[in-house]
């Protein structure tokens, strides 16, 4: 629940960049993404090596999932959209905090089915 409170924070109140003073966390996560050592193709991993053999004890390496999006029903007042694609990093830490997000706010926090904009839950809190 605490990521969730901050992700709909930082969703709320999203950091202010300037264009004079940027902000250097930005800058950082840029030049990282251009330097070729970050490169994911570039790097050796675990999948390259061949399989064990099936009489060894040796573990196979963890699969590590990639990025992905899913698709979502959702309620938007503003939008009319009934449907929305959510992306997912590999390293998220739940489906609820990816819809805080982008802006939502699932049924269930688990696995929702149907989630609603945070904006249209401003509205009806307002009503």
């Amino acid at each position: 629940m605490p990521y969730l409170v901050d992700t709909y924070l930082e969703w709320k109140h999203p950091p202010d960049v300037s264009p004079i003073f940027p902000d250097t966390h930005v800058l950082d996560t840029l030049s990282d993404a251009s330097s070729p050592l970050t490169d994911d193709h570039a790097q050796v991993s675990d999948f390259d090596a061949p399989p064990p053999d099936a009489n060894s004890n040796t573990p196979l390496p963890a699969i590590i999932p990639d990025d992905y999006s899913f698709d979502i029903e959702v309620l938007n007042i503003y939008t009319l959209e009934t449907h929305t694609q959510i992306s997912r990093k590999a390293d998220s830490i739940s489906t609820a905090v990816d819809l805080v997000k982008a802006g939502y706010l699932g049924a269930t926090s688990i696995s929702p089915s149907v989630a609603i904009s945070l904006k249209t839950l401003e509205l009806f809190r307002r009503i």
